[in-house]
């Protein structure tokens, strides 16, 4: 049975992403002729429109190197991408056979036609209308997901894992050699991943260093006097201190410390006797809800001292509530 499917794809989704052409491993990538039509049209626009239909172009015309454009070409990703010629004869008589995304509609309906029922054709489309149109001839059709921020925060990668064993074994042997194989506690980690191992009362806290689960380092703090209270501040702190990983996110919800656990864990790597830093770098996103940064009165340090107030509030407790030393490191630009 044949398990691939097609996908078409509409200029609205390769002009807002140009990586669009790539991101369908395993499928068939059809590009109907009028797309092509469509994209010449902004190939000398400025921005990033412009230069995602320039892109397209170029990354087509080395395909044709490789074979014809017509029948197909196989990329690196399993994919295939071909272009389709106008099928205007496929379009329903209701609709202008001329309108761009119409001539699109009729590339569907022939490949409909043309393929057997185990063969899903789909629009890719950033269109709603198109979508709603496409809808009502039947015609699958989605919108363009690749880059979709997640906002469920079920379906974010935790960081960490948690089983439940039937034998103390496994945790008792952890204790004892400091690290236990992955391979025997048959659960798949991701490199630098954590894992919450528990039987009964007993449980372990780990996290996967080179096909082992090792114990968490405990770190002294010199600096400041914070200590976690919780597994995933214990996780926090533990890959803060690392210096073998070089980018690190903190997700959750407000006020459950992620502001102030990093800030703790760059103090005390800068400002301790062994500090290994000269400098800390704190950034934060302007966001405004109103009237942007412009509108507020003062020099640029009174403009953003909005934005900058729950860091400056998070190291102020950090320095134990001495605003004079915290100002003098910030002048020191420290």
């Amino acid at each position: 049975m044949n398990s691939r499917k097609t996908f078409i794809l509409d200029t609205s989704v390769l002009l807002y992403d140009k990586s669009a052409i790539h991101s369908f491993p395993n499928g068939d990538v059809v590009l109907p002729l009028v797309v092509l039509d469509e994209l010449d049209r902004f190939k000398e626009k400025p921005g990033i429109l412009g230069e995602s239909a320039r892109y397209v172009n170029r990354y087509l015309d080395t395909l044709r190197d490789i074979g014809n454009l017509h029948e197909g070409v196989k990329i690196e990703n399993n994919q295939t991408i071909r272009v389709e010629r106008d099928r205007s004869d496929k379009i329903p008589n209701d609709l202008n056979e001329h309108g761009g995304d119409n001539r699109v509609i009729g590339v569907a309906m022939y490949l409909k036609e043309t393929s057997d029922n185990s063969h899903t054709v789909t629009v890719i489309t950033k269109d709603i209308n198109f979508r709603v149109k496409c809808d009502a001839l039947l015609i699958e059709s989605e919108d363009y997901y690749k880059d979709r921020i997640v906002t469920d925060r079920d379906e974010l990668y935790s960081g960490y894992k948690s089983i439940d064993v039937s034998s103390p074994d496994l945790i008792n042997k952890f204790y004892s050699d400091g690290k236990i194989s992955v391979d025997e506690l048959d659960v798949p980690l991701f490199k630098n991943e954590f894992i919450i191992v528990k039987h009964q009362k007993q449980s372990l806290l780990g996290i996967e260093k080179d096909g082992f689960v090792c114990e968490l380092e405990c770190y002294l703090h010199e600096m400041v006097p914070i200590h976690p209270r919780n597994k995933e501040q214990k996780f926090s702190f533990d890959i803060l201190f690392d210096d073998n990983i070089k980018l690190i996110t903190l997700v959750g919800k407000a006020g459950t410390g992620k502001t102030l656990l990093a800030a703790s864990a760059a103090l005390e790597q800068a400002f301790s006797k062994d500090g290994k830093y000269k400098k800390v770098v704190i950034s934060r996103p302007v966001q405004a809800v109103g009237k942007d940064i412009g509108y507020l009165p003062g020099d640029i340090y009174d403009k953003m001292a909005p934005w900058i107030a729950p860091i400056r509030d998070n190291l102020r407790y950090l320095f134990g509530d001495d605003k004079d030393t915290l100002d003098m490191y910030v002048e020191a630009e420290r």
